[in-house]
């Protein structure tokens, strides 16, 4: 049965990249891969890279790590549960049209799917998904790697770095924000299973 659990999660300068790398399973996270113990790597990629970074999305978490503010976060993450029912192929697809409806072009973005053993029933399995994003809001101007994550300049956007998203707010507007966030998923899982007669859960 589904839960339609998501939960937020907020990386702090120097963690950015080596998260990135733990849900990607490179650099040292690699050696996951062929871990029978490890939670298995079912999909993953890399949106809305700045120009430098595309070719190595791992540089731009590396560069958040550097250049954010020491007290500032360098990515948000939801982390969502998904239902066992699907397959892979569906699992990539509830999740990429996720990730368009709440990041879109908006946000840079590595998001990834894993797949391990249920901690209360091995036999089953637990696949879920980590989507992680920069706060910085896409502008379509081009910045070096230290200048993107510089303090805005409203007046002159080109001066300064990219402006990050409004997340601030009260303990009561955070909680009430991942209500409406955990609705919404539990929405899109029910939209899209109603494509798949196959799903013996669906209302």
């Amino acid at each position: 049965m589904a839960t339609y659990h998501c939960s937020v999660k907020i990386g702090k300068a120097g963690k950015g990249a080596a998260h990135a790398a733990y849900i990607a399973r490179e650099g040292k996270y690699a050696r996951l891969l062929e871990s029978p113990k490890a939670e298995r790597l079912e999909h993953v990629e890399h949106l809305n890279m700045p120009a430098w970074a595309q070719s190595d999305p791992m540089k731009f978490w590396q560069a958040g790590d550097k250049y954010e503010r020491k007290n500032g976060a360098v990515y948000r993450e939801f982390e969502l549960a998904l239902p066992n029912e699907l397959t892979p192929e569906q699992s990539v697809e509830l999740v990429r049209e996720f990730v368009q409806q709440e990041i879109g072009d908006k946000h840079a973005c590595t998001w990834a799917i894993h797949n391990g053993n249920a901690a209360l029933d091995r036999q089953k399995r637990n696949r879920n998904a980590h989507i992680m994003f920069s706060e910085r809001l896409r502008d379509g101007i081009d910045r070096d790697p230290e200048h993107y994550f510089k303090r805005a300049n409203k007046r002159q956007p080109e001066c300064g770095g990219c402006l990050k998203a409004n997340f601030s707010a009260t303990h009561k507007e955070r909680k009430a924000a991942l209500v409406e966030l955990r609705a919404r998923w539990a929405d899109s899982c029910l939209a899209l299973t109603r494509r798949w007669s196959t799903a013996p859960w669906m209302p």
